[in-house]
């Protein structure tokens, strides 16, 4: 038996694991890329991580690094076990992430149906045909907070990475999101291998986020938001996820030289906001916070936002997707891209 956990107000899920069906509690937060269990959790399920090992950035903008496990799980409606590799210890509360919710339909004992929507295929913008555009919504923000020079040279990379990572430079240089420069910072390219095989570029940005000074956090607290958005109780809720809000973000001219990293002997650097530095969160935030602030919504229709996630709940379907058009039109317009599909979802059904 699958049931809902309404102890902690949160989206918590209670559902068996493994052969002995241990039921055990898990946030559903489709932000999350992966799913994770606590180390608490895997002692008491007896799960023994593996030796692979996942890097992985942070909302802090810290890449690190943890282990994985594999495990079974019996998902609400499911007649079959579903075996999923899962991170250990990279959070500290077990979550079911997008590679378990992407997709599914879940109807729940008390009635209320849980849809999973998607966040389009997967791919990232800046490889498909048109890229990311070009919009100045930073211009109205304040420069970047300062950083020390911090020059770290590059370490060995794995060989396999090596043609991936060239086709992604190549492909950002196109774009426009990268540019070749000579800047006294560099920081090491660390490449993240995709569960599809494919290498990722990522940058190292450890040494420059710990030389650079603080800036105060506007983006909410995951717990608290949740916790806001279940006590409303809405009916009806929406979803909209802008599609590579960092890339989105043009940098300020002076502040692009911190970004620098070197390729095959070339040193590049970011145009737009790039993923591993601390402070991107916050900014994208901010950013988006702005202009979701400047749209009128009806009576009783709420926007949540948690960097670039956007949600709207309220009493009736007309409302909450009137409202969904103008969040969406409103992006549209400033060359944001949205993610695909758009779901308008009843989130109760039955007396």
């Amino acid at each position: 038996m699958q049931w809902l956990s309404n102890k902690h107000h949160k989206p918590v899920i209670a559902i068996p694991v493994g052969p002995r069906r241990i039921f055990t509690d898990f946030l559903i937060d489709m932000g999350a890329q992966m799913s994770v269990i606590t180390k608490e959790t895997a002692e008491c399920l007896n799960v023994k991580p593996g030796r692979r090992k996942v890097k992985f950035t942070g909302i802090d903008g810290i890449v690190k690094e943890c282990p994985t496990a594999k495990i079974a799980l019996w998902l609400p409606g499911e007649k079959k076990l579903t075996r999923t590799e899962v991170l250990v210890g990279a959070a500290s509360t077990n979550t079911l992430g997008f590679n378990l919710l992407y997709g599914r339909v879940w109807k729940l004992p008390d009635g209320s149906v849980w849809s999973f929507a998607g966040r389009g295929d997967g791919q990232i913008a800046w490889l498909e045909d048109d890229g990311p555009k070009a919009i100045n919504l930073l211009e109205m923000s304040v420069p970047l907070p300062p950083s020390k020079i911090t020059n770290v040279k590059q370490y060995p990379l794995p060989a396999a990475a090596h043609s991936d990572i060239d086709g992604v430079v190549t492909d950002l240089e196109k774009r426009g999101i990268i540019t070749r420069t000579h800047s006294p910072y560099n920081s090491p390219v660390w490449p993240v291998k995709n569960p599809n095989g494919q290498w990722r570029l990522t940058i190292d940005y450890r040494r420059l986020n710990a030389n650079t000074a603080p800036l105060t956090a506007a983006v909410p607290n995951i717990a608290e938001l949740v916790t806001q958005i279940q006590g409303a109780s809405h009916p009806w809720m929406a979803t909209l996820d802008v599609k590579d809000m960092f890339f989105m973000i043009p940098l300020q001219e002076h502040d692009k030289a911190q970004f620098a990293f070197t390729w095959k002997g070339i040193q590049y650097t970011f145009n737009r906001l790039p993923q591993g530095y601390k402070h991107s969160p916050t900014i994208a935030h901010n950013t988006l916070a702005k202009v979701l602030t400047e749209i009128s919504s009806p009576p009783g229709v709420m926007i949540y936002q948690y960097i670039d996630d956007i949600l709207i709940g309220g009493e009736n379907s007309e409302e909450v997707g009137h409202t969904m058009e103008n969040v969406r039109e409103k992006l549209t317009a400033l060359g944001l891209d949205i993610c695909s599909p758009i779901q308008v979802s009843g989130t109760r059904t039955g007396g």
